[in-house]
């Protein structure tokens, strides 16, 4: 259609048998504008409906009984509802532009190509409402600029893709990728709600790419990888190793702060870690390879934190509560202002090294194991740099400090 301009005033527009082509173009090749402010309804009946054009200003997408699907090739949407049932695709490139406008989505938006979020640099929000689902078929949202794209609650995007900043979530964001496919999340990125890895891997990766966590993350299968020196303010959220491992610094480095590390099963899970320590038994695992720097952490009843031979985990902050199991292979160095309080649950030496000039606060469940290939020393009362020192509460009910060793006086 050769025009400017088109009103579609609570018109139907409708593929029919076999799909088809709908584009409202100008001269050179500009698109023009599809106005469906006044109920104006694009409908996929039988076949996809194609739609190439400048902007598509309000309006409803909807499937009919014979099916299909609404296709944008390209156009700038404003305000688009997708109704309940019906699917519309992204298989080239879209953009929403105007600040403070919406794609409300009550039923599939599949994106194979990309959408794009306001003008370079845009300091407003864009909304993706409703609640359906959005399907990152390898496409991508957003370009690393412009307006910042928040995930309302109600609303799950899902699928293996890459998310650009600027990115809140208050939804939920079930990253599924198959094969040897990873999802992406260069951040910066705010996740108020909840972010899980159902399949495949996720990547937050460089010193750009930092989280703020206020909800929770969680590897339920598969792997999360933060490394390159990314960062993440975990204060107030929970960062979960449920089922996959989350891999702490990668091969380069990275840094946690606040927050829990932990398993995200609940109780029962929780138990079952407290109760039945040992490897095959932890219902999460947090691998530290190469480098990595909590900051004021709790590691959760559940969690398990493992430092590998080779690996450094710098403990720093005002302390680091351990309440799970930590299980150290490599290095775990706490810094001097950090105070290492463990509540419950296990340290266990498999061999590594623990630097402090601070003593460790054992307040309850053990500590065992083996350091640097020689016999882990009984606790003294000694208070000596770099020594080991156990608090028991009094009487009978306190907690087990077992060691290898000679036996020595615990300090009470």
């Amino acid at each position: 259609m050769n025009r400017p301009l088109v009103m579609n005033n609570g018109g139907t527009i409708t593929s029919g048998d076999g799909g088809g082509t709908f584009s409202i173009k100008m001269p050179y090749d500009m698109g023009g504008t599809l106005d469906s402010r006044f109920g104006g309804r694009l409908v996929a009946d039988g076949g996809d409906l194609t739609v190439s054009l400048g902007t598509l200003f309000q309006g409803t997408v909807q499937r009919g009984e014979a099916g299909g699907a609404v296709n944008i090739g390209i156009a700038t949407l404003q305000n688009l509802t997708v109704a309940a049932g019906a699917e519309l695709g992204v298989t080239g490139h879209a953009d929403l532009m105007a600040a403070g406008t919406s794609l409300t989505n009550n039923g599939t938006v599949r994106v194979k190509g990309s959408i794009n979020f306001g003008i370079y640099n845009g300091d407003y929000q864009i909304f993706l409402g409703g609640k359906g689902v959005m399907i990152l078929d390898g496409g991508t949202l957003g370009s690393g600029t412009g307006a910042t794209l928040v995930n309302q609650a109600g609303q799950t995007i899902t699928g293996c893709g890459t998310i650009n900043s600027p990115f809140v979530n208050e939804g939920t964001v079930d990253f599924n990728c198959g094969g040897s496919q990873s999802a992406r999340f260069p951040g910066p990125v705010v996740n108020r709600g909840r972010v899980r890895v159902l399949r495949g891997k996720l990547s937050i990766s460089g010193a750009a790419a930092s989280i703020t966590n206020h909800g929770t993350i969680s590897a339920s299968s598969d792997t999360i990888t933060l490394e390159k020196g990314a960062a993440i303010d975990n204060t107030g959220g929970l960062l979960a190793a449920d089922g996959g491992n989350v891999y702490l610094g990668g091969a380069s480095g990275a840094t946690v702060t606040g927050g829990r590390l932990d398993a995200g099963g609940g109780s029962v899970k929780a138990w079952k870690a407290a109760s039945m320590r040992g490897p095959g038994f932890e219902s999460g695992s947090f691998q530290v390879q190469k480098a990595v720097t909590l900051r004021d952490v709790t590691l959760g009843a559940a969690g398990t934190l493992v430092t590998t031979a080779g690996g450094v985990t710098t403990l720093a902050g005002a302390q680091f509560v351990n309440q799970g199991t930590n299980r150290i292979a490599g290095t775990l160095v706490v810094s001097p202002e950090t105070n290492y309080i463990q509540t419950s649950g296990a340290t266990v030496l498999e061999r590594g090294t623990i630097s402090a000039t601070r003593d460790l606060q054992i307040l309850g469940g053990t500590l065992s194991g083996m350091a640097a290939n020689k016999p882990l020393a009984s606790p003294t009362s000694a208070s000596a740099p770099q020594a080991l020192q156990f608090y028991a509460r009094t009487g009978t009910t306190g907690p087990r400090v077992r060691c290898r060793g000679p036996r020595s006086r615990a300090h009470r």
